[in-house]
């Protein structure tokens, strides 16, 4: 081999070694970069729950209301009639 050969043989030789640790770097990073979006998704399904919890809550609360109400009108309801019929 010739000096030029060598010389080009080197250079290529560098570029490698410099992407190869430039793509060690990378993945590194991305995979930090996944653990903290798994994490950060994982927060926003607990968060998400907690609302559906609460929406639950909510919903039972104002069935029960709605259905307390109710009783309470066609007891009135029952009342006046009565009264009426008398």
């Amino acid at each position: 081999m010739n000096t030029a050969e060598w010389i080009i043989a080197g250079i290529l030789s560098a570029t490698l070694f410099i992407f190869l640790i430039l793509g060690i770097i990378v993945m590194i990073k991305v995979l930090k970069l996944l653990k903290e979006t798994r994490r950060f998704i994982e927060t926003g399904q607990e968060f998400a729950d907690k609302a559906s919890g609460v929406a639950n809550n909510l919903y039972e609360m104002t069935l029960v209301g709605s259905i307390t109400g109710l009783a309470k009108r066609i007891k009135k309801q029952y009342n006046k009639f009565k009264s009426d019929k008398e």
